[in-house]
């Protein structure tokens, strides 16, 4: 999700995002990842609501859009 995205995912990013904890590298990672989790949950709700309207507004469930 975060590539399709255009954000950076390579491994060299993992010790950067670590950095930020200064001690507790692993506690940084760990939010850094949660919030890219509930980042990825909101837009695919997004996704999925829009899909929804989209089949709605064609009237017929099943129907080509």
């Amino acid at each position: 999700m975060c590539a399709s995205a255009g954000l950076d995912v390579a491994r060299p990013c993992v010790p950067y995002v670590a950095g930020w904890g200064e001690e507790d590298a692993v506690a940084a990672v760990t939010r850094f990842a949660e919030v890219v989790d509930e980042v990825a949950r909101r837009i695919e709700a997004a996704i999925d609501a829009e899909t929804d309207r989209r089949v709605d507004d064609a009237g017929v469930v099943g129907q080509s859009l």
